[in-house]
């Protein structure tokens, strides 16, 4: 027997991956994309449980409950109730879209990159992971921006629309389920997630693609980047200096984005300090 629903008061718990996995044991799931405030969910929905017809009503409660009452918070909410007896379907087509990608060349890798650093994102720099976060994607926008890249995305974006029966939350792009993409934190990936997301065996064509996304990322750069140096253009009309960094032809191509770090030295108190600026 299936429970009726299961839910998570937890962090980054809804995943197509941790939803395929509770398939089997449950009608319905109720997960954050994101990261949860300390005090997590509003227990008031458990006054009504007698009354829900289903789990699709209880988690719509949960949901409305969690961010009732706080527009005006400084904290990422996120919630979404998903129907698992979709699970299934929404797997077959994420394997479907990816699994058109046979090989993966400089520029596609380069094409896909750029794709993935702008997409959704959650569970960013969280401590203990050397701030590189855990590399969730919103797996809606993700099919979005990829779409103009690879096949057609209809059929994967119908099946997120079945498998997600109702989500909220207070930022854009954030569509219920979420989904692993290596990008950000590349050490955890060599160390031990490329061997541990192949081993929960859900998505065999998404897996291989993650495997050979990942190990792209993580190998030798296709362009040498050592000797850069900025060179001043000089002083705007408001006082500010400008400054430009000569690419050559593979590094345009190799090219996703860059921030430029400025360091100045004053006097101050009979000692030199160190000012650090970040411009994107």
């Amino acid at each position: 027997d299936k429970l009726s629903w299961i839910g998570f008061d937890a962090c980054l718990m809804s995943s197509l991956e941790v939803a395929g996995m509770l398939s089997p044991y449950a009608d319905y799931m109720i997960a954050s994309q994101e990261t949860e405030p300390a005090h997590g969910w509003n227990y008031a929905f458990l006054a009504g449980l007698g009354n829900d017809s289903s789990g699709a009503e209880t988690g719509r409660r949960i949901i409305d409950t969690y961010l009732e009452g706080r527009e005006d918070t400084r904290d990422v909410l996120t919630l979404s109730c998903l129907d698992l007896s979709r699970a299934e379907a929404a797997l077959a087509a994420v394997d479907s879209f990816f699994g058109g990608i046979d090989g993966m060349g400089d520029a596609l890798f380069n094409a896909i990159s750029g794709v993935r650093m702008n997409a959704a994102g959650f569970g960013k720099g969280l401590r203990g992971l050397n701030d590189d976060g855990y590399d969730l994607v919103d797996l809606m926008d993700l099919t979005q921006r990829l779409s103009p890249l690879m096949n057609d995305a209809a059929p994967l974006q119908q099946a997120i629309g079945e498998l997600v029966v109702y989500s909220r939350a207070n930022i854009d792009d954030a569509n219920g389920v979420s989904v692993y993409h290596p990008y950000m934190n590349k050490k955890k990936f060599q160390a031990r997630w490329q061997a541990d997301y192949a081993a929960l065996s859900i998505a065999p064509a998404y897996t291989a693609y993650v495997g050979r996304f990942g190990d792209w990322l993580t190998g030798e750069a296709m362009a040498d980047w050592s000797g850069l140096c900025p060179v001043s253009l000089g002083f705007d009309g408001q006082g500010s200096e400008r400054f430009a960094l000569q690419l050559t032809a593979a590094q345009t191509t190799d090219f996703a984005s860059a921030q430029m770090v400025i360091l100045k030295e004053i006097w101050k108190e009979n000692r030199t300090v160190a000012i650090v600026g970040t411009v994107p």
